[in-house]
């Protein structure tokens, strides 16, 4: 786990030139889990990790590999021509390097937040990734980003990135201690907190989705049977779907839900 100073706006470049990438061959990924780089294009963050590599003069890395933004289709870029963009459709071993005439060991990979998920580009072996999370990643999100690296669990390694204040709030989650070394059990730790938050959530949005659903169909019933009103339904439950969820819901907020949902249904049949 390593841990950088907060940016303005975050750069593929910048979180690059933290690592001396130069001296860690093996570096081969950046799992953009958190989407820190999701004001920039896919090709455009390619292009930049293509600059580093080429202003550092990188002799191991000679392309990047990344998902086109308008065809969701694999591509590349040379690190030797920058302005050089290519599609390769494929993410098959054989059809990457027949298209890139490069191996496995001469390419590099940028994973967006959306490729984080089923995507399979093999790696070296012994690859590293600069894995990102953010404030509010959870623990699925991580094992599906650092599963990107096939053999994660035999030989390959991921890095963990934190920004200094996604390190200061996991410290005061967790109730870790500044001289404390964060490691991989207490992001572990953390995101589980993320997930229990995440699934409370979706408990409440369960109940008021089926409160919303028994009320509309009693309404309509109601309200709107043999009705010039009922040409109307529509309007009608959009606004509860949209308007009344939007108004009760409250994750943040520790509270007992019962009168909250008595309320909510007394304010539907008003």
């Amino acid at each position: 786990v390593t841990v950088i100073a907060d940016g303005d706006g975050w750069d593929a470049k910048e979180v690059l030139e933290h690592f001396d990438l130069i001296i860690k061959p093996d570096y081969r990924a950046f799992i953009d889990i958190g989407a820190y780089l999701r004001s920039d294009t896919n090709k455009n963050t390619a292009i930049k990790i293509a600059n580093y590599f080429k202003t550092k003069g990188s002799l191991a890395i000679k392309g990047v590999l990344y998902f086109n933004d308008e065809k969701n289709l694999l591509a590349w870029t040379k690190v030797s021509d920058p302005a050089f963009h290519e599609i390769i459709n494929s993410a098959d071993s054989k059809t990457v390097e027949l298209v890139t005439g490069l191996k496995e060991n001469e390419l590099f990979t940028f994973y967006d937040q959306r490729h984080c998920t089923g995507t399979d580009i093999q790696q070296i072996p012994k690859a590293k990734a600069l894995v990102w999370i953010s404030a509010s990643t959870v623990l699925r999100d991580l094992l599906q980003g650092v599963f990107r690296m096939r053999k994660f669990l035999i030989s390959q390694v991921v890095h963990v990135v934190l920004p200094t204040k996604l390190e200061a709030l996991m410290r005061e989650k967790l109730g870790v201690a500044a001289g404390t070394v964060l490691d991989a059990r207490h992001i572990i730790k953390f995101l589980e907190l993320n997930t229990e938050a995440s699934f409370k959530v979706e408990d409440k949005q369960v109940i008021l989705q089926k409160i919303v659903n028994e009320v509309r169909n009693f309404g309509i019933e109601q309200i709107l049977a043999g009705s010039v009103f009922r040409q109307y339904a529509p309007v009608f439950v959009r606004y509860l779907q949209e308007l009344i969820v939007d108004s009760f819901l409250e994750p943040e907020v520790k509270k007992d839900m019962g009168p909250i949902l008595r309320t909510y249904c007394a304010e539907l049949l008003e």
